[in-house]
C-alpha cells in the first residue's frame, strides 16, 4: 500500500498542513481519494484501504437522527463572579454590514455601546488567546445567522483541536428596514459572558440588556447542552400503555416522538403516503391535473405544513422553552442550525422533505409502527372510553388498532373523518371564528422595491441560494429577499353593527414563493401559497384574508339537511358548509380541472371583471381565469377587502400596482370548527373520554410551531395522567430528551389556540 500525499505541498500527508485539503493515493492501480490530517480524519487512517466519505455521510445522518452534534450552542458555566446577560440591541446599519475587514470590530462595538461598557476590554474578552479563529467565526455567524457554538465545534473538527470557550453568542438576526427616515440595518440580540468587572459596568434596562438569570433561560441552556451528550431517547417509563396516533402532521409526529421517547408503544396512522411518494402524486397533480385524494397539499406525511413556505414563525414566544425545544429537534433532524438565530425562521418545502425522512426513521428506531395509507373509519368505543380506531388499509381491508389513549391529529381539512366522527360519538364541538379571502401576487422585484426602496432593493437576493455563484452574490448584497405583514382592524366599524366588525390581514407571506392548488376533491378549489428555501420565484405572494365568524356561518343554516341543525345557528357544521361553499362556488368560477378564478386587485377595487388578456403572468401552474372575485364573497367582506386594500396603499405605496393579482379562494387559514377539551388533561368534552383530539384540526393550532406544540401538550397529558412519574431525580437527568424536558416544565393547563401566522 502507497502512502497518501497531501497536494498542497506533495509530502505524506501525515505531515501536511492543517488545511482543508484531499491527498490522493494509489492503490492496486486505482486512483482513489481519501481525506489527510488537514481534515477530519486521524492520522491511522491515511493509506488505509477503505474511503471514509460514505462514513462521514453515515455519521452525518446518524448525528441527525440521534440529536449528538446538536447545531445549538450555550455559553459555559461562568465562573464565580461572573455574570450573563442578554442584549437587544446590537445594531449594524447595511454599510456596516458590508464592511468585511470591520464588520467584527463593529459589531463588537455595537455592543459596547449597548451595555455602556468599554470597547478594548470586551474586544478582549470575546477575542481571547485565539483572535484570528474567533474574529473569522464570529464573522461567519454575523454573515450566516448561526449559532457562534455550532461554527466553532465545526472549526474545531477540522483543525483537531477542542473546542475553544465562547463568551458571545447570538441569539437572533434580524433586517430592519421599516423607518425609512433611518438606514436599513441588522438588529442581533446576543448574549453574552462577562467578568466581575466588565459587569459591574453594565448598564442594566429592561428590553434593552437584561442579567440572563431566570429559570426558564437556565433550564433550557441545560436542556440544550444535554442534547449534544445523549442520543435523544430521553426518559424511558416501565409502561405498556399503547397509544394510537391519528395524523402524521406536525402535531402527531411530535406527540408520537414524545410518547415514544417516554416509552409508550406507539402506533402512527396516515391517510396519505410517505413523503417520497406523495411528491410524485403532488408532481401529478401539478403537472397532469391528476389528483389522489388521500396524498396531495393537504394529506401525506408532514401534513399540510410539508408544502408550504416551512415558516417556523410563532406568536408564543420563540425564546420559551417548549418553543426552542422544537426549532432544535428540527435541527436534530436535518434543518438549518440558522433557524435557532433567524428573527423569521424559514425551512422551506425542499428541506422539509428531507427531515421528515430522518424523522420517520428516528421514529422506526423508537419503536413506533408507522402505518401510511391508512384512513381511520370510526373509533372503537367501550361502555364510554375510546379504545381504538377502525380503518381501511391500503389493500382496502379493514384492520382495528386498539389502545388505551387515542389521539386525533387530522389537520384541518379532513372534515368527514374528524367532525363527522365525533359528532356521531357526541364529543362536543363548536364554530370558531377563522379567516378566509385570497392569495395576492405581486412580482418579487416590486416587493423589493416597496419594502428597502429602489437603492436597498438593488442589494436583496436569497441567502438560501444553493448555488454557489449565487451564493456569492448573496452574500455580497447581504439583505434577504422582502417580506411583509400587512393589517387593518375594524376596517367596516364605522358602517356595520357591533356584531359585524371587520379587520383583514396579510397571512402566510412566501416571498419567492408560488400559488399551489390545495383542494381534496375536484368539486371543490382552494389555494395557498409555498416557496423554497432558495426563494427565487420571480414572484411573491401572500393571503389577504378577513375574518369570518357567526354572521358568515348563520348564513348556511337555511341549507342544512336536518331541521335541528336550521333552527340551531351556532351549530359547527354551518362553518363547515360556509367554507365548503365558498370552494364550490371558486371551482364553478374557474371552470374546472383546478383553474384558479382570478382579477386584478384594481379591477376588484372597482368591482368589475378583467378581460383575460389584462390578468398579469401568475405563479399558479394550473392556470387562472377570469372572472368576478367580488362575488365570491358575502357584501360585508367585499368591502372590508376594498378598504383594507386602501389602508395598505397608505402604508406601502405601490401595493395597488396594476400587476397585482388576486387569485381565490385562500379558504383553509384554520379549522372554522373547535373540538372543546378539557383544559387540564386535553381529553375531548362529551360522551366519550380516553380521546384527544390535537393541532389544526381541533382547532387548537395554526401553523407548525403550534401544532407541533400542541401535540408536545397532548403528549405530555397523556403521561402525566397515566404513566409512572418519573422520580425527582430523574428529572434532573441529563439523559432526557429536549422533547422530554420541555414536557416537564410545560404546565398544560389553560392551553388556547394560538395561529402562528
Amino acid at each position: 500500500m502507497s502512502t497518501a500525499f497531501c497536494d498542497l505541498s506533495g509530502v505524506a500527508a501525515v505531515h501536511a498542513r492543517p488545511r482543508k485539503m484531499l491527498a490522493v493515493r494509489l492503490c492496486d492501480r486505482k486512483c482513489s481519494r481519501a481525506l489527510c490530517v488537514c481534515t477530519r480524519m486521524g492520522t491511522n487512517d491515511v493509506g488505509s484501504d477503505r474511503d471514509p466519505r460514505p462514513q462521514r455521510r453515515k455519521a452525518a445522518k446518524l448525528n441527525q437522527r440521534t440529536g449528538r452534534g446538536s447545531a445549538n450552542a450555550t455559553l459555559g458555566t461562568a465562573p464565580p463572579g461572573c455574570l450573563k446577560f442578554r442584549v437587544y440591541t446590537v445594531k449594524l446599519s447595511h454599510e456596516e454590514y458590508r464592511d468585511a475587514p470591520n464588520r467584527v470590530d463593529l459589531f463588537v462595538r455595537s455592543l459596547a455601546q449597548a451595555m455602556s461598557v468599554p470597547f478594548s476590554p470586551l474586544a478582549s474578552l470575546i477575542y481571547g488567546k485565539d483572535k484570528t479563529l474567533v474574529r473569522s467565526v464570529l464573522d461567519n455567524a454575523i454573515m450566516r445567522g448561526r449559532p457562534v457554538g455550532a461554527i466553532l465545534k465545526e472549526e474545531a473538527g477540522l483543525q483537531g483541536t477542542t473546542t475553544p470557550d465562547v463568551c458571545v453568542e447570538i441569539v437572533r438576526k434580524s433586517f430592519d428596514c421599516r423607518k425609512r427616515k433611518f438606514p436599513a440595518k441588522f438588529v442581533f440580540v446576543v448574549d453574552v459572558l462577562l467578568d466581575p468587572k466588565l459587569a459591574s459596568m453594565v448598564r442594566v434596562q429592561q428590553g434593552t440588556v437584561e442579567p440572563l438569570d431566570s429559570p426558564a433561560t437556565s433550564e433550557l441552556q441545560s436542556a440544550s447542552a444535554s442534547s449534544t451528550e445523549t442520543n435523544g431517547t430521553g426518559h424511558r417509563h416501565d409502561t405498556e400503555r399503547r397509544v394510537v396516533v391519528v395524523g402524521a402532521g406536525p402535531a402527531g409526529l411530535f406527540a408520537a416522538l414524545a410518547l415514544a421517547e417516554s416509552g409508550a408503544k406507539v402506533t402512527l396512522l396516515e391517510r396519505g403516503k410517505p413523503v417520497e411518494s406523495r411528491g410524485r402524486d403532488i408532481g401529478r397533480l401539478q403537472n397532469r391535473r391528476i389528483l389522489d385524494e388521500n396524498s396531495n397539499f393537504a394529506f401525506g406525511e408532514g401534513g399540510a405544513g410539508t408544502w408550504s413556505d416551512g415558516k417556523l414563525t410563532t406568536r408564543i414566544g420563540k425564546n420559551s422553552l417548549i418553543v426552542r425545544a422544537v426549532l432544535e429537534t428540527l435541527v436534530r433532524f436535518g434543518a438549518p442550525d440558522s433557524i435557532l438565530v433567524s428573527g423569521k425562521p424559514h425551512l422551506g418545502t425542499d428541506r422539509l422533505v428531507r427531515l421528515l425522512r430522518n424523522l420517520r426513521a428516528c421514529l422506526e428506531e423508537l419503536g413506533v409502527d408507522v402505518r401510511f395509507e391508512t384512513r381511520v373509519e370510526n373509533l372503537i368505543v367501550k361502555n364510554g372510553v375510546c379504545k381504538g380506531v377502525h380503518a381501511r388499509t391500503m389493500d382496502q381491508s379493514t384492520e382495528s388498532f386498539y389502545a388505551d389513549s387515542v389521539i386525533l391529529a387530522t389537520g384541518h381539512s379532513a372534515h368527514a373523518i374528524s367532525y363527522g366522527m365525533l359528532s356521531e360519538h357526541g364529543v362536543r364541538m363548536e364554530q370558531k371564528p377563522t379567516a378566509m379571502g385570497f392569495r395576492i401576487e405581486h412580482p418579487q422585484s416590486l416587493v423589493n422595491e416597496m419594502s428597502y426602496g429602489a437603492e436597498l432593493a438593488q442589494h436583496a437576493f436569497s441567502l438560501d441560494s444553493q448555488r454557489k455563484s449565487d451564493r456569492s452574490q448573496a452574500l455580497d448584497a447581504s439583505i434577504p429577499v422582502a417580506d411583509y405583514r400587512l393589517a387593518a382592524h375594524d376596517v367596516l366599524s364605522a358602517q356595520a353593527p357591533a356584531d359585524l366588525i371587520y379587520s383583514c390581514w396579510s397571512f402566510c407571506m412566501c416571498p419567492g414563493g408560488q400559488i399551489v392548488c390545495v383542494s381534496t376533491n375536484e368539486r371543490e378549489l382552494c389555494v395557498n401559497g409555498m416557496s423554497f428555501s432558495a426563494r427565487q420565484s420571480k414572484w411573491a405572494n401572500s393571503g389577504f384574508v378577513c375574518t369570518v365568524g357567526h354572521a358568515e356561518y348563520a348564513s348556511m343554516a337555511p341549507y342544512a339537511q336536518s331541521s335541528s341543525s336550521r333552527s340551531n345557528s351556532t351549530d359547527p357544521g354551518h362553518a363547515l358548509a360556509f367554507q365548503k361553499h365558498i370552494e364550490r362556488r371558486a371551482a364553478e368560477m374557474g371552470g374546472g380541472s383546478f383553474v384558479a378564478p382570478a382579477q386584478r386587485v384594481l379591477d376588484f377595487m372597482e368591482r368589475r371583471t378583467s378581460s383575460e388578456d389584462s390578468l398579469p403572468s401568475c405563479s399558479y401552474r394550473l392556470g387562472v381565469r377570469s372572472a368576478p372575485l367580488h362575488e365570491l364573497y358575502p357584501d360585508p367582506m367585499n368591502r372590508a377587502f376594498i378598504a383594507a386594500l386602501e389602508r395598505f396603499e397608505r402604508t406601502m405605496p405601490g401595493y395597488l400596482s396594476p400587476d397585482a393579482l388576486l387569485v381565490g379562494p385562500e379558504s383553509r387559514t384554520s379549522s372554522p370548527v373547535r373540538v372543546v377539551r378539557d383544559s387540564r388533561t386535553c381529553e375531548a368534552v362529551g360522551q366519550l373520554s380516553g380521546l384527544y383530539p390535537c393541532g389544526e384540526g381541533a382547532g387548537a393550532a395554526g401553523g407548525i410551531i403550534s401544532a407541533a406544540i400542541d401535540g408536545i401538550v397532548v403528549a405530555s397529558s397523556i403521561i402525566s395522567s397515566h404513566f409512572t412519574s418519573p422520580s425527582p431525580a430523574a428529572k434532573d437527568d441529563r439523559d432526557a430528551s429536549l422533547i422530554t424536558r420541555a414536557m416537564m416544565h410545560h404546565q398544560t393547563a389553560g392551553a388556547t389556540f394560538v395561529n402562528d401566522y
